[in-house]
């Protein structure tokens, strides 16, 4: 997953590299944070949603519960919220995951 400036034209920026498959990104309203498919395994398999803050780098795993497949995050209007589908053993389900911002000192 890059950035690219556009006007002008830039070098691609990697916002988050691994050799694991990393994909549908969505940028939240504020753009100080970026959520993401990780394919934990090489086949692909394993998906739980990551939040990255791309002010300092840490990330966090979103995984309603273990041994579920998770895909599809889009942020909610404020960014208060990430919405996300999650599969286990053929069951699918959709999910919030409520996401608070503290400041540490």
């Amino acid at each position: 997953i890059m950035t690219v400036s556009l006007d002008p034209l830039g070098k691609p920026v990697s916002l988050v590299g691994a050799k694991e498959r990393n994909w549908m990104p969505d940028v939240s309203p504020d753009g100080k944070c970026l959520a993401y498919v990780h394919s934990k395994n090489s086949d692909g398999s394993g998906n739980v949603i990551m939040a990255r803050n791309l002010e300092n780098g840490k990330t966090l795993e979103i995984c309603p519960f273990k041994g579920s497949e998770t895909y599809r995050p889009i942020w909610t209007e404020k960014g208060e919220k990430i919405i996300f589908h999650a599969d286990k053993n053929g069951r699918k389900s959709l999910f919030g995951a409520i996401l608070k911002r503290i400041s540490v000192k």
